[in-house]
């Protein structure tokens, strides 16, 4: 018997604005942000096994991860819908530590792979209930395209958009860690709530279309707290801003930044402008309608 086989697209994602609302009765921080999924992405294929085994590699090389978020997705699915067994190579092409969703792509893709292939939609599954039981961010890469997330990310809420948007994503050499980031935030807003950005407006101007209206009402209320950790951030801001973005700032918890553009070949200008001066990890994009896409 043949094994079936499907290969889908996971899309990065960025944050047009990241607003901190507060914490809940657990001490979890509530989230107020419009993210876009841009046009990099890491392409995961599943293959069927004729037994219960989960084998995860990437690039063909077994997983080194400890708390592998693909196996981790594919396991969930196992306890709600009984034994099957998939085969799952991740081909990495979203940078890591960039705050783009790397991890959480890859286990939306397993899950929406698998249930297409088993017919787990038919069998009654909630796909953004299962997402939320294996990450956070899960959910909001399963849906992708133009959203709005709040809560602690359970709550996704698709957003219509008038245009693509252009943007440059500038990585730095290092990552940043959530957990420090948001430790750090405590201390600086001892509210523990601070929102740059007026996302109604903001979701507004999507609507409407015009990069540079768009650009006015985007921020990130982590900002502080991650420059904190690394320097450097600030330098990838001004670099974006001096290449002609309309406006640059972090996405997610760092340590990557992004530019938006009015069109894609200020985009790709902006692109040459920083490689020329030695920057390594810089991409032109735009922003696409869904997060997950099947090939």
């Amino acid at each position: 018997m043949k094994k079936r086989k499907l290969r889908a697209l996971s899309y990065a994602k960025i944050n047009l604005s990241l607003n901190v609302s507060g914490k809940n009765g657990e001490g979890m921080h509530l989230l107020d942000s419009v993210t876009a999924s841009v046009s990099i992405a890491d392409a995961v294929t599943v293959c069927e096994r004729f037994d219960s085994q989960v084998n995860v590699t990437y690039g063909g090389k077994p997983s080194a991860y400890k708390n592998d978020s693909v196996k981790k997705a594919v396991v969930f699915l196992q306890k709600r819908f009984g034994n099957f067994g998939l085969d799952i190579d991740v081909e990495k092409h979203l940078p890591e530590g960039a705050g783009v969703g790397g991890s959480s792509a890859d286990a939306a893709a397993a899950i929406v792979l698998a249930s297409e292939l088993f017919g787990f939609y038919e069998q009654g599954l909630d796909i953004s209930k299962a997402a939320g039981e294996v990450g956070s961010d899960v959910p909001l890469m399963c849906r992708g395209g133009f959203c709005r997330l709040t809560g602690m990310g359970e709550s996704v809420e698709r957003i219509g958009a008038g245009n693509d948007l252009y943007i440059v994503l500038l990585c730095g050499d290092r990552g940043v860690s959530s957990a420090e980031c948001f430790a750090r935030f405590d201390a600086l807003y001892p509210t523990c709530a601070f929102a740059p950005s007026d996302n109604d407006r903001l979701i507004a101007e999507l609507c409407k279309g015009d990069a540079r209206e768009i650009a006015k009402h985007c921020g990130n209320a982590l900002t502080e707290s991650a420059l904190q950790m690394d320097k450097s951030i600030a330098d990838r801001i001004a670099a974006l801003e001096k290449t002609g973005a309309a406006k640059s700032f972090m996405t997610g918890s760092g340590s990557a930044c992004v530019g938006i553009y009015e069109n894609l070949p200020q985009a790709k200008y902006a692109v040459d402008v920083l490689n020329g001066q030695g920057h390594k990890k810089v991409f032109a994009l735009k922003t696409m309608p869904d997060g997950i896409v099947i090939v």
